[in-house]
């Protein structure tokens, strides 16, 4: 077939335009090369007006003949020059391949529409590679050749000159397939009917509408939210994005099958409908409400919407509302509210707020919890720092600003005090505050957080402990411990102050009890200490010891003249009558003194001990007098070196002997320990116990032997009961002397290994409060030390001494020994109960171990049980006995059933055992009442403190009721038995044993409602 040079014609769509740069130079070539683009735009062509697939499968034949006719020519050109070079071999190589792909779409079944990208990638890749690389550089190489270059040389001209062309050339082929397959062959189409439509201006208006109309729809449908489009007048729905679509689960045909109401459930219906109207009762306006949207499922969706009118020439058209899927934003904002809420319910609980300033702002914002401990609100609250520092006690203010500037110039920038609040009301509370600071990068500081922490209960508590240690609870005086304390600040605050201590002792004060009753006493003993009051100026201090005991700690000048005058006019004040029982009734006192500065330096104790021991004297003189300590000084020496030395003695010819007595676990019956307790074996007085022999040598060096023999001992017996196959503990007392001893923990560690055999373990020590509250700083350091070697820690005679909780929290002792004092009365004694209890919830608070020593009955352990306290010691447990009996005694330990069955009480029931206690110091008040016929405790029985307790009680199962509907019937046969002993007290004395009586059946029937109600 012959095919000519060129047609000439040229397409009216281009798709690969001819440019000179596909020119090869030699000219029937190029001509073919312009035939094939021709074919190919005439193709695009084809397909932009729509040609049938006939039409473009005889358009494709017609490439694939005049391709071969094209390859045929240029093969016998190249022949010429190259015909034995491999390049050569690789041009036909390519033509073949054209020819086969041509051929196989020729071949191919499936529409040729479907393969029309294919086909145009191809002849473009394919003529951009072919015409522009291989054709044009064979030209080159030939033209050299013919020009009488050889041939390598030709190669190498043809190679330099297309490294500068190929590129730029092959690029724009690319670049103009890439606009075709980016467009599309329906943009073709397009360009077509703009370039048809220039003729027609409605054809063109028709094409701008519908580009505007797309580019609408493209907006429309680009918006992130969903849109509906109601009629204004009907409210049915005309339009929706594809958004809207999305979030109701629906096609856009059926929306519009909806009223604008059906997007809404019933119960959103009609407030949805007040919006509509809204807005068609105020042209312009834009409403913004929430609501809920109903999804196909039936679900409901929280959204927010965006509603106004759509307007055309100033009227509305139509109703646009847009809507935000905001169930998210609800979710996080309701567990946001729900974090916020149980952060101010833990702050509640806690009694803990917080607070954050903004310093550039002087802003202050505080949780409710600060607003409820300050008694205000966020309205009334001024929202600054200063209104801050205003609420708090204007007696704390500056020690916090103190400590909150001290703050600023710590290197962690935090801060902590405690101090009190003031309401408006004028309530008080004391809190604890801790802050931060945040400093920026230049270290000014932006921002300060903060805590407040409700501490009254806790403060009021130590307070009252505080109050408890220091005071006798009969007059409100000072107790032994309380003037100690009170005289020991003095000599430290005025130590050049010339000061005297009076000890005072009633001398028949024995006798109004037996002859008149305790309660009489302990009238005298009030009207004792009010005259004394009446007596001591300011800066003057005064006690009551215990008993009929009295100390006076005075000011006096150099003149001991003046002083004498003051102490007989004070003595002969005490000695004028008093009424007791409507009689008039003399006392008689005995007085010793002391006086300070000393030559030596003394304590406050000794001063107190000097005085005391002058008060014994003046009574040895006989009585109704005083006397100084000074005049007996020298024989008091005297008598205590021959005691000391009797003592040096007895360590050296081994004396001394130790018992034991167990400390157990009153409810499970286990062997905690056992208490090593010192006797001297005296050769002509017999066994005498420490009381009577180691006061004397309290603060003597010769102290410090007895304490380490003590020890020694202790282990040696622990090391014995070890070789019988049995492990103790042993704890035993320290001295104050020996505790305080700067090396006390490298001899005890001598002592440890001087018996290897005994593990540190086993040894516990028992320490004085008073001792180790001496020098606390010293004590803590100790006690740490000796915890260190192995050994356990507890605290002796716990309560008697000043039990600060500051204090406690420092000292590492593991166990609180309850002093017997208050263990001995606590069944009659409400006040004796409040400590226990009080002690007890210390040691929980403190996490320490609690003991009771003294306990002597059963009643007194189950009390202690249920308050909590498990540990004790006492007579009711065992007495203290020689090491060869302590084996035998525990092979047949067994606690008592009563006290095993028992379990602690629960906080809330513990005002039950107080009733009892206070059931129980009513009949001793009546007791003492019907003696005397005197001073009768409140016979009504709704006054009575167990009857007020009682009336308070609603019993929660009728199990309770019915313990109650008893505890009254019971409470009132009391009452009514009292009064009837009362009008005839001559029956008491037979009837002693039914009072009794009635008031055990009375406790037991509490400890049945205390079993119940605790269940």
């Amino acid at each position: 077939m012959t095919y000519p040079a060129s047609t000439g014609q040229t397409p009216r769509f281009e798709i690969f335009p001819w440019s000179h740069h596909f020119n090869t130079g030699i000219e029937v070539i190029d001509a073919q090369h312009r035939q094939l683009v021709f074919l190919l735009n005439q193709m695009a062509e084809y397909v932009i007006e729509g040609a049938s697939e006939a039409e473009l499968k005889a358009l494709i034949d017609e490439l694939a003949d005049y391709a071969q006719y094209h390859f045929s020519t240029e093969e016998a050109i190249w022949a010429q020059a190259f015909a034995q070079e491999s390049s050569f071999a690789d041009h036909c190589h390519i033509h073949q391949e054209f020819s086969r792909k041509v051929l196989a779409l020729q071949a191919e079944q499936a529409s040729l529409h479907c393969a029309l990208d294919d086909i145009f990638g191809f002849l473009t890749h394919w003529l951009a590679f072919h015409i522009l690389d291989s054709d044009k550089r064979m030209a080159l190489t030939l033209k050299a050749v013919e020009s009488g270059e050889s041939l390598p040389r030709a190669k190498q001209l043809a190679a330099e000159e297309m490294s500068g062309t190929l590129s730029a050339l092959i690029d724009a082929v690319l670049s103009m397939y890439r606009n075709l397959s980016e467009r599309t062959l329906d943009l073709m189409r397009e360009k077509k009917a703009r370039g048809q439509a220039e003729d027609a201006l409605r054809d063109l208006e028709s094409q701008v509408l519908e580009r505007s109309q797309h580019r609408y729809e493209v907006l429309f449908n680009s918006i992130p939210d969903a849109v509906f489009v109601a009629d204004i007048l009907t409210g049915q729905l005309i339009g929706a994005n594809t958004q809207a679509e999305a979030i109701i689960g629906l096609k856009l045909q059926e929306i519009q099958q909806l009223h604008f109401t059906d997007l809404h459930p019933d119960s959103a219906k009609a407030e949805n409908e007040r919006h509509f109207s809204e807005l068609l009762k105020h042209p312009g306006e834009i409403r913004v409400f929430e609501t809920q949207l109903l999804h196909s499922s039936g679900r409901c969706i929280e959204v927010e919407i965006h509603a106004g009118g759509r307007y055309r020439e100033g009227e509305a058209s139509a109703m646009v509302a847009l809507m935000r899927d905001i169930t998210q934003r609800r979710e996080q904002a309701a567990e946001k509210d729900a974090a916020l809420q149980r952060l101010q319910e833990a702050e509640r609980i806690a009694g803990v707020g917080h607070w954050h300033y903004d310093w550039q702002k002087d802003q202050l914002q505080a949780s409710d919890e600060v607003f409820r401990l300050l008694e205000s609100s966020v309205e009334t609250f001024a929202g600054n720092f200063q209104a801050f520092v205003n609420a708090i006690h204007p007696e704390d203010q500056n020690a916090f600003t103190q400590v909150f500037a001290d703050s600023l110039t710590q290197s962690d920038l935090i801060g902590e005090c405690e101090h009190r609040v003031q309401s408006a009301t004028g309530a008080v509370r004391y809190v604890k505050e801790r802050f931060e600071h945040q400093a920026n990068a230049a270290g000014a500081v932006l921002f300060t957080t903060g805590t407040i922490q409700d501490i009254t209960s806790s403060v009021l508590y130590q307070q009252k402990l505080e109050y408890l240690a220091f005071h006798d609870s009969l007059t409100a005086l000072y107790n032994r411990v309380g003037i100690s304390r009170y005289l020991d600040q003095r000599l430290q605050a005025a130590p050049q102050t010339p000061l005297a201590v009076v000890y005072l002792d009633l001398d028949n004060f024995s006798e109004v009890n037996n002859r008149l009753g305790d309660l009489c006493g302990d009238e005298l003993l009030r009207e004792v200490a009010l005259r004394l009051r009446c007596f001591v100026q300011d800066q003057e201090g005064l006690a009551r010891p215990g008993g009929d005991e009295f100390v006076l700690i005075l000011e006096r000048a150099q003149e001991d003249e003046h002083f004498i005058q003051r102490l007989e006019q004070l003595l002969d004040h005490l000695r004028e009558p008093y009424e007791l029982q409507g009689q008039p009734h003399l006392s008689q006192v005995s007085a010793g003194i002391s006086f300070y500065p000393q030559t030596l330096e003394v304590s406050a104790d000794t001063l107190i001990r000097q005085a005391d021991q002058a008060m014994y004297l003046a009574k040895v003189q006989g009585k109704n007098t005083y006397a100084f300590f000074d005049s007996e000084h020298e024989a008091s020496r005297r008598s205590w070196h021959q005691r000391r030395a009797e003592i040096e003695v007895a360590i050296a010819e081994n004396q001394f002997v130790l018992y034991y007595q167990p400390k157990v676990n009153m409810r499970t019956g286990e062997l905690l320990s056992l208490e090593a307790l010192i006797r001297w074996q005296h050769p002509e007085k017999g066994l005498l116990p420490p009381g009577a022999f180691l006061p004397d040598i309290e603060n003597d060096s010769i102290s410090l032997a007895l304490g380490e023999w003590v020890i020694a001992q202790a282990l040696n017996e622990i090391a014995s009961w070890q070789t019988q196959g049995v492990a103790i503990k042993v704890s035993v007392n320290i001295g104050s002397l020996q505790f305080q001893s700067r090396d006390f923990p490298e001899r005890l560690q001598s002592l440890l290994a001087a018996c290897p055999g005994v593990a540190a373990e086993a040894l516990e020590l028992e320490i004085l409060e008073s001792s180790a509250l001496e020098d606390w700083q010293l004590a803590s350091a100790t006690m740490h030390a000796c915890l260190a070697l192995g050994v356990s820690l507890s605290l002796d005679d716990f309560g008697t001494g000043y039990s600060s909780l500051s204090y406690l929290k420092r000292l590492p002792a593991q166990t609180l020994k309850i002093d017997r004092a208050f263990v001995q009365d606590m069944l009659d004694d409400p006040d004796d109960l409040a400590i226990l209890e009080g002690v007890v919830g210390l040691a929980n608070a403190f996490r320490r171990n609690v003991l009771a020593e003294g306990v002597e009955t059963l009643e007194q352990g189950e009390m202690l049980i249920q308050l909590g306290c498990e540990w004790a010691q006492g007579y009711a447990i065992a007495k203290p006995m020689p090491a060869d009996q302590v084996l035998p005694w525990w092979e047949q330990w067994l606690p008592d059933a009563s006290w095993r069955r028992l379990q602690p009480v629960r906080r809330d029931k513990l005002a039950v055992l107080f009733a009892i206690v206070e059931h129980r110091a009513w009949i001793r008040r009546l007791q003492v009442a019907l003696k005397q016929q005197a001073d009768w405790p409140p016979m009504d029985p709704t006054r009575c403190r167990f009857g007020q307790w009682l009336a308070k009680q609603s019993g929660t199962t009728p199990e309770e009721v019915e313990l109650l509907k008893t505890l009254q019937y019971q409470h009132l046969n009391i009452h009514q038995f009292a009064a009837e002993l009362k009008a005839q007290p001559q029956r008491y004395a037979a009837e002693e044993a039914s009072l009794y009586a009635y008031r055990d059946q009375l406790v037991e029937t509490l400890k049945l409602y205390l079993m119940n109600s605790s269940t």
